[in-house]
């Protein structure tokens, strides 16, 4: 584990003075506002945009096997 990317966590003598945690807190910050403004549509519409076609129908999966 790297104490220093934890900005509760003070065992690091340059903690007060080190760019590390704040570029970290910067990177959590932009992380937090991608996923507070995804939803699950989007993720499914971005999924299927890279789909290639299927190669069977919704019919053909809902057909009983013999």
């Amino acid at each position: 584990p790297m104490n220093c990317l934890n900005t509760e966590d003070h065992t690091c003598f340059q903690d007060a003075q080190c760019g590390i945690q704040d570029l970290w807190g910067e990177v959590h910050v932009a992380i937090r506002k991608v996923f507070e403004n995804l939803t699950l549509a989007d993720l499914a519409t971005r999924h299927s945009r890279r789909l290639d076609p299927p190669m069977w129908s919704p019919a053909e999966l809902l057909r009983p096997r013999s």
